[in-house]
């Protein structure tokens, strides 16, 4: 099979996020890449209300933002096989992680700097994340040729019994366990027509 591609642009193109690990997605949502070299933002609508908050303080560090719902967004280096997510909650407040394996954190790489936005949906929610690439080559070793995939968790999860519909991906995962934390099956990011 063919790998699909992520292609971040200039100036914010909102794609459709069209499925969950469910079939039909929980709510119509969306995203936007954008990067101008030096940093990359990631954007996130979804028409209507959260289904679950957190309530942290806006632009915040918050670990278990995926028990409500938020927006995830992950890069991976086959070259180093290290990978980061980051979480971005419909207050703004963010969270983010290098791992050196699925699921094993790296806890001596300190998570990327990052800003955060709120941004204005009529009768939904919008999130925004922004952070540096040279915080993605400090934290994986490389930019260079790059998998990533955005993500997006409704209703939020935090047993193994959460309904498959509040798990949301752009990357389809084929057989195995459905679980975002399988970077090799993630999409090739292309910056500028180049694969980053």
């Amino acid at each position: 099979m063919e790998r699909r591609s992520l292609w971040p642009d200039a100036t914010p193109t909102w794609h459709p996020i069209e499925t969950s690990f469910a079939g039909d997605p929980k709510q119509k949502a969306s995203y936007a890449l954008v990067t101008d070299g030096e940093f990359i933002q990631v954007s996130f609508r979804v028409a209507g209300k959260p289904f679950a908050l957190n309530s942290p303080i806006p632009g915040t560090f918050y670990e278990g933002l995926w028990f409500a719902d938020c927006g995830e967004f992950w890069l991976y280096s086959p070259e180093s096989d290290r990978y980061l997510e980051f979480n971005v909650g419909p207050e703004g407040a963010w969270w983010g992680q290098a791992f050196s394996a699925p699921r094993v954190r790296d806890l001596t790489c300190d998570p990327p700097t990052v800003s955060t936005q709120v941004l204005p949906v009529p009768e939904g929610w919008g999130t925004q994340i922004t952070f540096p690439w040279k915080d993605v080559e400090r934290s994986l070793g490389t930019n260079a040729n790059l998998l990533a995939n955005v993500t997006l968790v409704l209703g939020g999860c935090g047993d193994p019994d959460t309904p498959e519909n509040h798990f949301h991906s752009v990357a389809e995962f084929i057989g195995g366990k459905k679980d975002f934390h399988r970077p090799k099956d993630w999409l090739t990011l292309i910056v500028d027509g180049d694969i980053l």
